[in-house]
């Protein structure tokens, strides 16, 4: 057994092959450390030197993020979507498609592929939200009722910016105009 990068490879895999299979490198990736290290790609494990090994681990280690480094960047990522209070956020908490998928007839099968249905949790959390919106519509409603009175109180028009509605004039017509004027 051969240890690169963290892994335990059988010493007849190609490097290629075994660079590969470590989580954050591509088969691109791998066949381009190869051939900036000078390593035929289809040279097994075995074959390496301990310099050459420590060559494409010091290639990875400055240009990828790889194996524990990329799940902790993909979990950090996760989390602090899941926690925020975004759309993207509340979405991924709840369990249903995030990237406007249809909802209509697809996210019971979505829920169900990810083996939950909507929790207790979820439930509350849509009502909470829901709850919350309604109570922002009435304090707004309710902060404008209160600005028309006081305008009124005050003598003031209660529509912002002029004392009456003015009704809406009626365009004439061009030649009906010249004709009047003819008359």
């Amino acid at each position: 057994m051969i240890i690169l990068l963290q892994k335990n490879f059988d010493p007849n895999l190609a490097v290629w092959k075994a660079l590969r299979q470590v989580p954050g490198l591509s088969a691109p990736s791998a066949t381009s450390i190869c051939t900036r290290l000078n390593i035929p790609i289809m040279t097994a494990l075995g074959d390496l030197t301990q310099q050459e090994i420590y060559g494409i681990e010091e290639m990875v280690r400055e240009t990828f993020v790889v194996n524990h480094a990329l799940e902790q960047a993909y979990t950090s990522a996760y989390t602090a979507q899941y926690y925020s209070k975004a759309r993207h956020g509340r979405r991924l908490r709840q369990g249903l498609p995030v990237h406007g998928q249809r909802t209509r007839s697809n996210s019971k099968t979505a829920l169900r592929l990810r083996g939950y249905w909507l929790s207790r949790e979820a439930r509350s959390m849509l009502s909470r939200e829901r709850a919350r919106r309604k109570k922002k519509q009435r304090r707004t409603a309710r902060i404008q009722k209160v600005t028309r009175m006081n305008r009124i109180a005050r003598g003031l028009s209660p529509h912002r910016g002029r004392t009456k509605p003015q009704p809406i004039k009626k365009a004439k017509h061009p030649k009906r105009l010249a004709n009047a004027k003819k008359r």
